[in-house]
């Protein structure tokens, strides 16, 4: 399905071999793509009827993939643990087809957390938080943590991860610490808040949100 490969900076996670290192486009070939981020171990479904025919044939074929690990960087030399260098790996859930997206238990901020999070500032150099509600329009999933990034590359350990905190899948809000940004964060500059947790299935659901009122309207408002 795709090669996973360590980041640049040297972090201990992993992260998709892209053909861009921007995209979810997997690059297959092992000498040739880069990595998008320190922790980015998605692979991304085409959307539409071509994603729901992977998301069936992923179903049908067990939910298992097989790992295999190599010591090179070319993926020509097997690194062995245990007496062996590939493993079968079972994941859990089943991702939805495109038809089901809709109805999925998403999540939604609050109006007065929408208004924080679009208001937050900070000064280079100085700590804060910020304060974060949720509900669910249908049915529901138990948070389990939250992460507020001021760049869209916000690998584990990344200067951007200026916040993360683990959540109670009962709660419906939380005060996250934030960490000083290296420099000044206006309130119209790039911010993403994340709230994951996992369906009844174990399937990963992650909510995120997304601000930078000083791009232009139709901007890209993704930040690398």
């Amino acid at each position: 399905m795709a090669y996973f490969k360590v980041h640049e900076s040297g972090a201990p996670r992993m992260s998709l071999w892209t053909t861009d290192g921007m995209g979810n486009s997997a690059s297959t070939d092992p000498d040739h793509g880069a990595t998008r981020s320190s922790d980015d171990s998605w692979v991304g479904v085409p959307e539409g009827t071509a994603g729901d025919e992977v998301v069936r044939n992923f179903y049908r074929g067990g939910r298992t993939v097989t790992v295999s690990i190599f010591s090179d960087t070319a993926c020509t030399t097997p690194a062995t643990v245990d007496g062996r260098s590939a493993f079968e790996v079972d994941v859990k859930g089943v991702p939805p087809v495109s038809t089901a997206m809709a109805a999925m238990p998403w999540g939604t901020l609050t109006d007065a957390a929408k208004a924080s999070f679009l208001a937050l500032a900070l000064d280079g150099g100085h700590a804060g938080s910020i304060d974060v509600a949720w509900a669910f329009g249908d049915g529901s999933i138990g948070f389990d943590e939250a992460e507020f990034c001021t760049a869209g590359a916000c690998g584990q350990g990344s200067v951007v991860r200026i916040g993360e905190k683990s959540i109670r899948p009962v709660d419906r809000s939380i005060t996250m610490p934030l960490r000083a940004p290296v420099t000044a964060l206006r309130a119209g500059d790039f911010k993403e808040l994340i709230l994951g947790g996992r369906d009844g299935s174990g399937m990963n659901i992650e909510s995120e949100f997304m601000s930078c009122s000083s791009q232009a309207t139709g901007g890209d408002c993704m930040s690398f």
